[in-house]
């Protein structure tokens, strides 16, 4: 998985985002090698995005990136 499949994976699973809690991603599961140290849930319009480690500076510069454009999408919801 590299970050366009998690950009793809997270806009599939932005679309039934509600008032509820919402696993987005679970990168601690064992299946997404690349982003182990990464979990991501919703909570009605807030993301809860957590790193279980520190990542290098251009990852970390990607996914910000990543999850602040997934944000505004969800804001329209």
């Amino acid at each position: 998985m590299n970050i366009n499949d998690l950009e793809q994976h997270l806009l599939t699973q932005i679309k039934t985002v509600d008032k509820n809690f919402k696993r987005l991603f679970h990168g601690r599961g064992g299946c997404y090698k690349e982003f182990d140290f990464l979990t991501i849930d919703s909570i009605d319009k807030v993301l809860y995005i957590v790193y279980f480690y520190e990542v290098n500076e251009y990852l970390e510069n990607s996914l910000t990136d990543l999850f602040l454009k997934i944000f505004k999408r969800i804001i329209l919801l």
